[in-house]
């Protein structure tokens, strides 16, 4: 039976599997089990049922079976109890293990599945274990006579089973032990117990187990009482631990301890509830596979043949993400539009969806589905169609619908400002347009006075034309009436252009031209010569730029006939495009007088005096020994009265044009200026040396040593500030004026931080109780160098002033010059002052001075504040840029009126050779600074008084501070400007009351020996005094 057993079931297998392609049936079947050892928990649980429902005989059988491979052990519990040990094996079955991936490679392309993670070993164990093992509960195992259910996990996963797998497990072992003892019960009438022969009632047994199956059936499911209070839980766990415990108490059911007694020998085993068991098995396990695949959590083998059902959790997750966009507020209302003509549609196909389906549950067959559907018109069905194309298409956009929407509503504003766009295009259009149409008026208009200006030119010229044909015949009848009366030609047509025509045409008369003609039309015809005949001199006309073209015409021819002055026009025109001034000392027309900032010159003279020179000038009052009371007087009152000249004269330069010295001129003429320009070239060298030697000094303090050594030489110092100011004033007007307009700021500071840091008292600023008292001589000799440290910029201040326009206000443009010179000068002398007076009694202050000022700044600054100390020396030492830029800009354009055959070099050369000059004389005599400054601008205010007194009197006195009577074109003629004897003589003869007058230490006057240094005040009045009538007897002898 067991050969026959055998036999069918490999022709069945081969049946089976003779339609599968590319299987060989021709191989042995291979059955393979990799499964845990059977020596574990689920062995020992499956060797107990295997006791129960066997007899005692077959207790060794069952033992063997239980440790051998999992193949025979299976084959035993088909056969009868009896044949366990009599079987026959099947020689076409090979036994032995293949490996899973040789199993595998035997149906690789039989499929398009992946064969990698299958189980071919046709074992429902293996299939199960894997598909369900997270998804139902695994039982302790199940054996029937066809297949074996086992729990294939190791005895640690088993452990940590769930409370519903537990329970699930239970249930279904009680069912089965319920179902085996009725099986057993008729053909087992009574066992031995292993310690006497106890009988067990199986009917108590089996009622036992009704009664726990039916309470294990009544107990809740975890699952669907989530919410249940935990009191009802213990309950029910108590009432399940009561009954376990009534089935221990009882005797327990063992095996027979005969391995060997089997049934009778025509009796089978019970097969048909095992197949039973078996195939309700098998049904659950579809039924939990197709749960698993329909739910999406574990990948199943699915039948082809059958529609793949959509997997819930992605479902769930489709419709979550589908809910979340409809649940946004500012979505609803579109979204909800959208749906109502969608829903519309839908209506729509579904009614005419409904129509075809009752059409066809109606008809019979194809026919009735054939006439419904032939109602509706091909455009029904043609819209029909759109409508489910148009739904598929929408369906994948849905999750686009937000993000479109946001971008609509932020389009929504732009769309707004685009129709207001496009109304202000509209307008704007129109203007255009209107104003194409004036401007069509204005071009027809121009036209029409075009026509009229060349129809008026031509009558003008016809007039002209028969104008001068009338005068011919006037003269010849002139001439003829001169013949008919006898008379001399020197008579009686001089008396009829005496009586007639003796008369001069107005300065503002357009036709100065032609009365000039007729003039010398009648002094033809009276036979006068022409040179007798006055030719009208219209005054200035500031309106008139004919005056700058003469001059620049001039220019043009004089450049082109030297080779090195064309050269040099070049380089100024590539230098003009960075700003470099190349004008010289030219009148500026009117179209290049445009400045309008009257402010802007008084911060360049007082940013050129807020430096370091204006401090050492205070300083010489401890030369003189002057107390500090009369120090501070005489700087007050002495400045007060010398910074008027220059704010006075500033309003020279908007008004003419010109610069300082050009003007010059007018007073002292073509060549007497020249002496005016060596004069002051020299004042001007002198201050460049002055300033430099003060900056160099100042550096080299910055780096002095303990010892009194310095790493820095005063002349490095002094070449470093000169080129710093070569190249502000190299650049021209328009960035000197933007470098001294901020300049004076940080040194204004560095004042202020030395005066707080000296502080007061015995050892700082203070009244020394030894200082001398002044004497006239020395309060004289004082305001003799502040009159010629202020002074002296009467020579140059119209340089800065001349590119304003004519109509700035004169009174805005005095006092901002008055008190740019008058806030810079005063108060850092008598800083000066104050520190030489308080050096009185301070040895270290003495001291420090006697070297230089740059040393005492030093020892202030440096000494209290340390590294930013020495800082703020650098930028007083640097403060002297300022000064220096200004005067070096000044100097060049003296050098061109003192040779005037210099004027067509351009301005920026001049600079250079300034810089040239003094650098080297500053190297020199850096040694003797103070010395060196006493004597100089002593010297400075003499000659500066003379000047100052011949200009202010001839603009005031003379000329009554009329501006059109300097005739600008007249500017480099020789012949037409004034000789100029009436100013070199008036200061000339000044020099015998101003030499008697001079208290220097190389020179004692007589009148200074008595009263003191009287040189400025006395050159000033006589100068004046003299002046006036000179200039009044020129005028008469030269007519000019």
């Amino acid at each position: 039976m067991s050969q026959q057993a055998g036999a069918s079931s490999s022709s069945t297998s081969y049946t089976k599997y003779a339609s599968l392609p590319d299987v060989d049936t021709s191989a042995p079947d291979v059955y393979e089990y990799e499964g845990p050892s059977r020596t574990d928990d689920a062995s020992q649980s499956r060797r107990h049922r295997s006791r129960k429902h066997r007899t005692q005989g077959g207790t060794d059988a069952a033992d063997s079976d239980s440790s051998s491979d999992d193949s025979d052990h299976s084959a035993g519990h088909r056969k009868h109890a009896g044949d366990a040990k009599g079987a026959v094996k099947n020689e076409d079955i090979d036994s032995s293990s293949l490996k899973r991936s040789d199993a595998a490679s035997k149906f690789t392309g039989a499929t398009d599945l992946d064969a990698d993670a299958v189980d071919f070993s046709g074992r429902l164990r293996h299939r199960s274990a894997r598909k369900n093992r997270a998804a139902r509960p695994i039982d302790a195992g199940v054996e029937t006579a066809t297949y074996a259910l086992d729990d294939a996990r190791p005895a640690g996963e088993r452990a940590q089973e769930s409370v519903v797998d537990r329970l699930r497990r239970l249930r279904f072992e009680a069912s089965q032990l319920e179902e085996e003892l009725k099986a057993e019960g008729s053909g087992a009438a009574g066992a031995d117990i292993a310690n006497g022969s106890v009988e067990v009632d199986s009917t108590q047994m089996l009622n036992q187990l009704k009664l726990l199956h039916d309470q294990l059936a009544r107990l809740p499911s975890p699952s669907d009482q989530v919410g249940a209070a935990s009191s009802s839980r213990e309950t029910d766990q108590q009432t399940f631990r009561a009954l376990l415990d009534q089935i221990k108490q009882a005797p327990s059911a063992v095996s027979a301890t005969d391995a060997g007694a089997t049934p009778a020998a025509g009796t089978a085993p019970a097969k048909t509830t095992a197949e039973t068991r078996s195939a309700e098995v098998v049904q659950l396990e579809a039924r939990l596979s197709e749960l698993e695949s329909t739910l999406g959590v574990h990948e199943a083998l699915l039948d082809e043949s059958k529609p793949v059902p959509r997997p819930v959790l992605s479902t769930l997750s489709r419709l979550e993400h589908q809910l979340s966009l409809l649940s946004q507020p500012r979505h609803l209302d579109a979204i909800s539009r959208r749906v109502k003509v969608l829903v519309t549609e839908m209506d729509r196909a579904n009614d005419m969806r409904r129509k075809l389906t009752d059409g066809v549950a109606e008809g019979a067959g194809g026919d009735a589905a054939s006439k419904t559907a032939a109602t509706l018109t091909p455009a029904e069905m043609t819209k029909l169609q759109q409508v489910f194309d148009v739904s598929r298409r929408i369906e994948p956009l849905l999750p686009l619908v937000p993000s479109v929407l946001e971008r609509l509503q932020t389009l929504a504003e732009l769309h707004a400002s685009s129709a207001h766009f496009g109304s202000v295009l509209d307008a704007l259009e129109q203007g255009r347009e209107a104003r194409q149409a004036q401007q069509n008026e204005l071009d027809e208009l121009l036209h029409k006075m075009e026509a009229n200006m060349r129809q008026n030119s031509q009558t003008v010229e016809a007039n002209l034309a028969a104008l001068q044909q009338r005068i011919e015949d006037v003269s010849s009848r002139m001439q003829k009436l001169h013949k008919s009366f006898f008379l001399p030609s020197r008579h009686r047509p001089s008396c009829l252009a005496t009586t007639v025509f003796s008369f001069s045409p107005s300065v503002d008369s357009p036709y100065d031209i032609d009365v000039s003609y007729w003039q010398l039309a009648l002094a033809s015809m009276a036979s006068v010569p022409k040179t007798d005949v006055e030719q009208p001199t219209p005054a200035t006309d500031f309106k008139d730029d004919s005056t700058s073209e003469s001059i620049l015409s001039d220019y043009k021819r004089t450049i082109e006939r030297h080779v090195l002055l064309r050269r040099l026009d070049i380089v100024a025109q590539k230098l003009n495009r960075f700003y470099v001034e190349s004008v010289g000392i030219r009148p500026l027309a009117l179209s290049e007088r445009t400045g309008t900032d009257w402010w802007s010159p008084s911060l360049v003279w007082f940013s050129s005096n807020v430096n370091v020179l204006s401090f050492s000038a205070g300083t010489l009052v401890k030369l003189l020994e002057m107390d500090m009371r009369s120090a501070m007087l005489t700087t007050l009152f002495v400045g007060a009265f010398c910074s008027f000249f220059p704010a006075y004269f500033s309003l020279f330069g908007p008004k003419l044009g010109m610069r300082q010295m050009i003007q010059c001129r007018y007073s002292f003429g073509y060549f007497g200026a020249s002496v005016i320009c060596v004069l002051n070239a020299a004042t001007m060298l002198g201050y460049c040396i002055l300033n430099s030697i003060v900056g160099g000094q100042t550096l080299s303090a910055v780096s002095s040593r303990a010892d009194g050594t310095s790493t820095l030489t005063p002349d490095v110092g002094i070449v470093v500030a000169a080129c710093i100011a070569l190249v502000v004033s190299f650049s021209g007007i328009r960035v000197l004026h933007m470098f001294e307009r901020f300049f004076w700021l940080p040194t204004l500071i560095c004042f202020m931080i030395l005066i707080g840091e000296a502080g007061t008292g015995p050892n700082a600023l203070h009244v020394a109780s030894n200082e001398p008292k002044a004497t006239a001589q020395s309060i004289l000799g004082f305001a003799a160098i502040i009159a010629g440290f202020v002074i002296s910029y009467s020579a140059l201040v119209s340089d800065v002033s001349h590119y304003l326009r004519p109509d700035v206000s004169p009174h805005k443009l005095f006092w901002s010059v008055y008190c740019g010179f008058f806030l810079s000068c005063v108060p850092f002398i008598m800083i000066g002052a104050a520190f030489a007076c308080s050096s009185y009694d301070n040895d270290e202050w003495s001291t420090a001075l006697g070297v230089s000022s740059g040393r005492f700044f030093q020892l202030i600054l440096a000494g209290n504040l340390g590294n930013f100390g020495r800082f703020l020396v650098v930028l007083l030492a640097l403060s002297v840029c300022g000064n220096i830029s200004a005067t070096i800009y000044s100097i060049g354009l003296n050098f061109q009126t003192m040779l005037p055959f210099l004027g067509p070099v351009p301005r920026f050369v001049w600079p250079l050779l300034a810089t040239a000059i003094f650098l080297p004389l500053a190297i020199v005599g850096h040694d003797k600074f103070y010395e060196t400054l006493t004597d100089f601008t002593s010297v400075l205010g003499y000659w500066a008084s003379l000047y100052v007194g011949v200009v202010f009197a001839d603009h005031v006195l003379v000329r009554r501070r009329d501006y059109a009577s300097y005739d600008v074109k007249h500017w480099n003629q020789w012949n037409k400007l004034p000789p100029g004897l009436a100013a070199l003589g008036a200061c000339a003869i000044s020099l015998a009351v101003v030499v008697p007058s001079i208290d220097q230490v190389w020179f004692h006057g007589p009148i200074a020996k008595r009263a003191g240094d009287l040189g400025f005040e006395t050159g000033l009045a006589a100068s004046i005094v003299l002046y006036v009538p000179l200039r009044m007897l020129e005028k008469k002898v030269f007519g000019r």
